[in-house]
């Protein structure tokens, strides 16, 4: 097996890329993330005011986690480090990180040059394989620090063949630490990424990279956010099991499912921008449409 070794320094990152010439590899297999793909696309549920009150409650459980982690809308889009190693995927190898953070990428597959062939870490792959992504995460001092030992990885796996990269990603967030603000935030446990045609694929003529329009993310493991209070006090948020919520980039919306007697309605949090002012917009979709809500009044009208 021949071993080729390349470095490539882009916004301040090292991206160490390591391309196994090995023909037959033994592909893992990505999990299943159609049934939640279509839970978010197709609610089963109708929804009706009757259901308001249980469903906030539910909303209370996850939302605060989901805004410390800087998923919403309003924080401009996603920080985390399972973002910023997809986008070493997508072609985007700065990522939008900050000097000194490191990731490698490991592909395993055929590194013969075609005229239909992915380019991953500067190489050019084809046939079938996958791709390995371990990014060191940044860890709660001002400055990121490439230490996995101290601020823990976050390990993804892309499977690709000739007609591009597979739709899921998958791995681990291994005592992953981040900073979002003043917000320590710790990850520890699986996480599944739908990406829809963000990763390159083939259309007839050459590979093209969608816009990054979805982000489907499950995760099942634990989640600790860590902050000051006004008063000094140290507050501590946690959040075990498992959770999934869905961002529409373009739509500038977060979408999260949540559980009713007869299936599921996923909640939404938009926000648009005209004439320098800001709205927001949040409610329900359900199997009997979309329904716009003012959570004060406790009150929905449909859409």
């Amino acid at each position: 097996m021949r071993v080729v070794e390349t470095q490539v320094l882009a916004a301040g990152l090292l991206v160490t890329a390591c391309v196994s010439a090995k023909m037959n590899v033994d592909i893992p297999e990505s999990p299943d993330m159609e049934p939640l793909v279509e839970s978010y696309d197709f609610p089963d549920a109708p929804f009706s005011v009757d259901l308001l009150q249980g469903l906030v409650q539910q909303l209370q459980d996850n939302i605060e986690l989901l805004q410390d982690l800087g998923f919403l809308p309003e924080s401009g889009g996603p920080v985390d480090p399972v973002s910023l190693a997809l986008a070493a995927l997508s072609g985007e190898q700065g990522g939008g990180q900050t000097e000194g953070q490191q990731q490698t990428i490991v592909v395993h597959g055929d590194v013969e040059s075609q005229s239909q062939a992915i380019v991953v870490g500067g190489e050019e792959v084809s046939g079938d394989g996958y791709v390995e992504v371990t990014r060191i995460c940044d860890g709660w001092g001002d400055a990121a620090a490439p230490d996995a030992e101290a601020n823990g990885t976050v390990n993804l796996t892309a499977v690709f063949s000739d007609q591009g990269f597979d739709a899921v990603i998958w791995g681990e967030a291994t005592a992953c630490k981040y900073r979002v603000g003043d917000l320590k935030l710790l990850l520890d446990g699986s996480v599944s990424v739908y990406t829809g045609d963000m990763l390159p694929q083939w259309d007839g003529t050459t590979f093209t990279t969608g816009q990054a329009d979805e982000l489907l993310v499950s995760f099942d493991g634990k989640v600790t956010a860590t902050s000051k209070e006004p008063d000094g006090k140290t507050k501590v948020t946690e959040l075990p099991g498992t959770f999934d919520f869905r961002l529409l980039l373009a739509a500038n919306s977060l979408e999260v499912s949540l559980n009713t007697p007869d299936g599921n309605i996923v909640f939404f949090l938009s926000q648009t921008q005209a004439a320098g002012q800001v709205t927001s917009q949040q409610g329900f979709i359900g199997s009997n449409g979309t329904w716009v809500c003012n959570f004060e009044a406790m009150t929905c009208d449909e859409e």
